[in-house]
């Protein structure tokens, strides 16, 4: 940033300050960039700040950014520069100097060079969302229970950290934690074991947690449950804090709560509100064999890098709600299930990536009932002859994006008698399908109440468009 900002002291929005890289050895742009001592003054600044390319220079002036001093400020980014190899207590002087006004909501934290986190972190009463993010040297966390209004909790690239909450250094009780935490992503924590280290309550339950998103930490074995949870993705991970909420459900047991708005006692059976599920890169065989039954409000599911992908799907039928089924980049899928025509609510199933897949002309009446059907890099997939029962005449091309051309039919015939007429469940409803442009040149051409050469110019044309 140029020298001189500070000047501006009515300055009310100031969406990024950045310092100057260390990468960057000029003496004359040196000399010209402003220093944190710029923001000393501007203490009406509210919003958001983000500060770039942090660091402990030799002329230290963290401290006189005078952060503490601006509270209309609501979100606060802090990233460190990457290319400053900076002394670790250094790095943690100019984030405890970096205080905050107790008001703020958002705080996130990025490559930050330090061991241990500031003092004040966990006196932010009114903080709603916490980031925190490729800080390598972190081995410990702040108590973050005592953060009573805290919604929003993401953890990346902590490569260090084994414990969320150490209970040896806190006073808050286990089963009032994080009562009012919303969303929990934890990615890329190669060390993380436990949420509780020195937990001496087991049944710790997250109240209000409605989406979870757990990635790339193999060595997790072990989290409080999450009853109240919609939305789950895993990846590369272990199923031990899956398989525990599991087992509950399982064994129909309940978890009593407080809720966080009101001293109502009410049960709860884990997962049963569970909508969105997202299963990828797991080896799903070490999983509980009942999962799918023990799921009733599943909606839509995506298995994706799934390697035992046929018993999971003779599984999923079980799940007599579902809507939505995504399969992606499973080699050993080769045939649509037969049980995909008996789901009623199913409307939606999208296969990409998928190399070995066939579609039989007598598996084709699988997809008829189907409102959105998504073909995608299915190289062994003749996709002529999933119109092959149909009417062509109703499509039309509707835009070309990338290597798919999607189609809208509003009323295909998928009855192989296509001279019945007047058959209440003849006419099958199929509102978009999506195929691949070079096979969509020969389903074109099979129609022969149209010529070969309208269709195959009123294709070309839309593609040119």
């Amino acid at each position: 940033m140029p020298h001189g900002l500070h000047q501006l002291f009515q300055l009310r929005r100031l969406s990024e300050f950045v310092l100057l890289s260390n990468g960057i050895s000029s003496s004359s742009i040196s000399k010209k960039s402003g220093k944190l001592d710029e923001l000393g003054a501007l203490n009406d600044l509210g919003g958001k700040l983000k500060i770039k390319n942090l660091r402990f220079p030799k002329d230290d002036k963290t401290a006189k950014a005078n952060l503490y001093e601006k509270e209309d400020l609501l979100s606060l980014i802090l990233i460190w520069d990457i290319n400053s190899s900076i002394n670790e207590n250094d790095c943690e002087k100019a984030l405890e100097d970096l205080k905050p006004h107790q008001n703020l909501r958002e705080l996130s934290i990025s490559a930050y060079g330090g061991s241990k986190f500031p003092n004040w972190l966990p006196l932010l009463q009114k903080l709603v969302k916490l980031s925190l993010s490729r800080c390598n040297r972190c081995h410990c966390l702040p108590p973050l229970n005592r953060l009573p209004n805290l919604q929003v909790l993401v953890l990346d690239e902590l490569m260090e950290l084994e414990y969320i909450v150490d209970e040896s250094t806190t006073t808050t009780t286990t089963s009032s934690s994080f009562s009012t935490l919303k969303e929990l992503r934890l990615t890329n924590l190669p060390k993380l074991k436990e949420w509780w280290k020195n937990a001496g309550d087991q049944n710790a339950t997250f109240t209000c947690l409605s989406k979870l998103v757990v990635e790339d930490c193999p060595c997790l074995t072990s989290m409080p449950l999450f009853p109240c949870l919609e939305e789950l993705v895993l990846k590369n991970t272990c199923w031990g804090p899956f398989n525990q909420t599991m087992a509950a459900a399982k064994e129909e047991k309940t978890s009593e709560f407080q809720a966080s708005s009101s001293t109502t006692t009410f049960t709860v059976v884990p997962l049963s509100k569970l909508k969105t599920l997202h299963i990828i890169a797991m080896d799903m065989s070490t999983g509980d064999p009942n999962i799918w039954q023990s799921l009733p409000s599943l909606r839509s599911v995506t298995l994706d890098h799934i390697s035992d992908i046929h018993n999971q799907l003779q599984k999923l039928q079980k799940v007599t709600n579902l809507q939505q089924l995504h399969i992606w980049r499973c080699d050993s899928l080769k045939e649509i299930p037969s049980w995909i025509s008996n789901v009623k609510s199913l409307k939606t199933i999208s296969i990409k990536l998928c190399p070995e897949l066939t579609i039989p002309r007598e598996r084709l009446s699988l997809i008829a009932s189907l409102k959105k059907v998504e073909i995608e890099d299915c190289p062994q997939v003749e996709l002529c002859c999933v119109l092959l029962y149909g009417s062509l005449l109703p499509l039309r091309p509707l835009f070309r994006k990338g290597g798919l051309l999607l189609l809208e039919n509003n009323s295909v015939d998928w009855n192989e008698n296509t001279n019945a007429k007047g058959s209440k469940d003849s006419k099958r409803h199929l509102h978009f399908l999506i195929l691949h442009p070079v096979q969509i040149v020969h389903v074109l051409c099979m129609k022969e109440r149209i010529s070969k050469k309208f269709y195959r110019k009123n294709y070309e044309n839309s593609l040119e468009e």
